[in-house]
């Protein structure tokens, strides 16, 4: 795991762009677009992550597609976090993909700790890593 730094401090990374570190939650829970928003900036203070922007957000279904819910995603400097949220089934997916690598151990152990406080209900976790030995030639 990468070191920690504080917040804001520029960091170089190593061959950018050439490795990725992926987590996907896969949480039971009702998810507002407000608790969406407190749960990504408690997770890039967890993993010590920055902002690279502001979020945006996009609801749904649209034009009668799409399940009923919300798409959030906050660009860091890193690379993205985003919450993907389905009202009608009560379930969202946190995905958070980054050139530095992180501890999804301790966002998973964060999510837990607010199970009570945003209703959760069981985690699954999915996790890689890609890095040069996976390119492929096309």
């Amino acid at each position: 795991m990468a070191a920690s730094m504080p917040m804001n401090e520029a960091r170089t990374i190593p061959d950018l762009g050439r490795q990725m570190h992926v987590a996907v939650f896969i949480v039971e829970g009702l998810l507002s677009q407000v608790k969406a928003a407190r749960l990504v900036k408690a997770v890039m203070e967890r993993i010590n992550m920055n902002a690279g922007g502001p979020p945006a957000a996009w609801t749904f279904p649209v034009n009668g597609r799409g399940g009923v819910g919300f798409t959030f995603v906050q660009p860091i400097t890193e690379s993205f976090i985003v919450v993907d949220a389905w009202r009608d089934r009560k379930t969202f997916y946190l995905f958070i993909a980054s050139c530095l690598e992180f501890d999804s151990d301790r966002v998973r152990t964060m999510l837990v700790e607010l199970a009570a406080e945003y209703g959760l209900g069981r985690i699954a976790l999915v996790k890689t890593r890609i890095g040069e030995e996976d390119f492929e030639r096309c």
